[in-house]
């Protein structure tokens, strides 16, 4: 029995019909395609950081931090 449909007898050395074989090729096709795509985005952003000066993010053209670190609130401190 297919172990995909559920509906055609296949051979002992098969898991799927005929059909079923086609269909999970393709899907694992398109898979693979699209791991391609996402671990190519992450070659990029790698070179893209690569390119980057050490902690160019890390400041502002005005020379301020680039983030804005809100202070830590203590246990039972009162919402502002």
């Amino acid at each position: 029995m297919c172990i995909r449909c559920c509906q055609v007898e296949t051979s002992s050395d098969r898991p799927y019909c005929v059909h079923c074989t086609f269909a999970v090729r393709a899907e694992v096709e398109d898979g693979l395609r699209g791991l391609a795509e996402y671990l190519g985005a992450w070659a990029a952003f790698d070179a893209w950081c690569a390119g980057r000066k050490p902690g160019a993010a890390a400041v502002k053209p005005d020379g301020q931090g680039a983030t804005t670190a809100r202070p830590r609130r203590t246990r039972g401190a009162a919402r502002a």
